[in-house]
């Protein structure tokens, strides 16, 4: 099985989301097993780092918030990020309130831009007829807890993608 990896400005909106989505097409037409690895759209990891030292420091950041939420749905204005924007809008509020965040709050905030990155390809994908599962890739991988810069447990991490493999399999084939 191949992976493919898209990164942030191949998934931008626009011209290189149209792109992304035309390849993984492609590679369906042509029969071949594949899984897709996406980053965070765009700017999206600087506009969070951006929104949260905004909030650490006290300063408005509504209307860049605005602008980030508008910029995630614009491709597909009916998808429901309800779940992972009311998460962050919560903690920016906390760290506004408490002018301060761990390396884990950073973490946790910078990871909603892939989470918003699968959910909208997958969206997009179903929208065109393909079979897509959007999988948070922290439901079987595992990091040490040096947050900030965390570190693979590759033996957990491989024994827990093959277990995860083995239940996604009753939806898709795997070889």
């Amino acid at each position: 099985m191949k992976v493919i990896k898209f990164g942030g400005r191949s998934l931008a909106n626009g011209a290189g989301l149209k792109q992304v989505l035309s390849v993984i097409e492609d590679k369906i037409e042509r029969q071949e097993k594949f899984v897709v690895v996406l980053s965070a759209r765009g700017n999206s990891t600087d506009q969070l780092e951006i929104l949260l030292d905004k909030a650490q420091q006290g300063l408005d950041y509504v209307s860049d918030w605005n602008e980030f939420k508008n910029y995630q749905i614009e491709p597909f204005p009916k998808i429901n990020f309800k779940t992972e924007f009311n998460l962050l809008e919560n903690i920016f509020e906390g760290v506004k309130l408490l002018q301060d965040y761990s390396p884990k709050i950073k973490d946790l905030v910078l990871a909603q831009g892939e989470i918003l990155s699968v959910k909208l390809v997958s969206e997009l994908l179903k929208q065109r007829g393909i079979e897509s599962v959007a999988v948070d890739s922290r439901e079987f991988l595992r990091t040490d807890s040096e947050f900030g810069n965390g570190h693979i447990l590759e033996q957990r991490s491989f024994k827990n993608t093959l277990s995860f493999i083995g239940r996604l399999s009753s939806f898709v084939t795997v070889d």
